[in-house]
């Protein structure tokens, strides 16, 4: 019994580790998107940053140069976000936080 319970324990934190890896995939792709729909002047003054530490940036402090369509977009990237972290977050809880 031991051993079906390590299985699906294991399949359960592998199907759980994919679900990380599309989230991540997704996430990134959405952020590469809403990067390009920003104004390249303002882009080009968080260069340094992460991409997330620059939407952050930009979207709390130049929102007036910000295109509609990018606001838009900006929604899906943060539902995107929350996704994963609760993909990461099931991981952790199959793992025990171990990884």
């Amino acid at each position: 019994m031991d051993m079906i319970t390590s299985m699906v324990g294991g399949a359960a934190k592998e199907a759980a580790e994919k679900a990380v890896e599309m989230a991540q995939e997704a996430y990134d792709t959405l952020v590469g998107e809403l990067i390009e729909l920003l104004p390249g002047y303002i882009t080009c003054c968080c260069c340094c940053c992460s991409p997330s530490k620059t939407l952050d940036m930009m979207f709390s402090c130049c929102g007036c140069f910000i295109p509609e369509e990018a606001v838009d977009m900006k929604t899906k990237v943060d539902e995107a976000f929350e996704s994963l972290q609760g993909c990461i977050a099931k991981v952790e809880e199959l793992t025990g936080g171990d990884d």
